[in-house]
């Protein structure tokens, strides 16, 4: 008789970090200012921002790029739309015919709002990576390499930026950024069918709130 083993069953702990705390360090000197703060700080800052705003998947966002054919700026006070490199595998796929478009709207001209604007963020990152070659159209970059930043580099960035805020060595992975994302959609209203298509969830019963 044969014997298939299982992988063993992972224990979902929650996550040890709170948003709003990572929020409040946005809003500090080391972070605040796109223009001014370090390449290195507007990459973690950015990148946070874009996953809380999007609920994509890390292996997602480290595949936009920013062509005019994948990255569409709109204004300052609406939003950005952003979608894949052609050829890369969602992995819910079979549920996809095309790459879907992300939009991510402006948090608008509110002065108390515009430290955390993803948009601005955005805008603020391709200005000034503007320079750096980019035969491919990456969005992402080790700034201190200026080479570009693949799914690894950007998953540990984030678990950065986390330990920054809490000044220890806090377990963090870029899935929880997801759910907290969907579960803050999910709070406002928007319906579960919504949160499928927008952040591609294999389907109801794989959301995590």
């Amino acid at each position: 008789m044969a014997c298939r083993t299982r992988r063993p069953i992972k224990k979902c702990l929650p996550h040890q970090w709170e948003v709003d705390k990572i929020l409040h360090l946005l809003k500090t000197p080391q972070f605040s200012n796109n223009k001014t703060i370090s390449l290195p700080a507007l990459l973690l800052k950015t990148l946070f921002l874009a996953g809380l705003a999007s609920g994509s998947r890390v292996s997602e966002i480290a595949a936009w790029r920013q062509d005019t054919d994948h990255y569409n700026f709109l204004s300052p006070d609406k939003g950005v739309s952003l979608s894949t490199t052609e050829g890369f595998r969602f992995k819910s796929e079979r549920l996809l015919k095309i790459n879907p478009i992300i939009f991510i709207s402006s948090l608008g001209k509110d002065a108390r709002l515009l430290k955390l604007c993803p948009v601005k963020a955005l805008s603020a990152w391709i200005s000034r990576t503007a320079q750096w070659e980019n035969l491919q159209n990456f969005l992402w970059f080790n700034a201190a390499s200026k080479k570009p930043a693949n799914i690894r580099m950007l998953a540990l960035r984030f678990k950065q930026l986390i330990q920054l805020a809490y000044q220890d060595k806090a377990q963090a992975n870029f899935h929880q950024l997801r759910k907290v994302a969907t579960y803050l959609a999910f709070n406002k209203g928007v319906s579960l069918p919504q949160i499928c298509s927008r952040a591609n969830w294999g389907g109801e019963g794989t959301v995590s709130l």
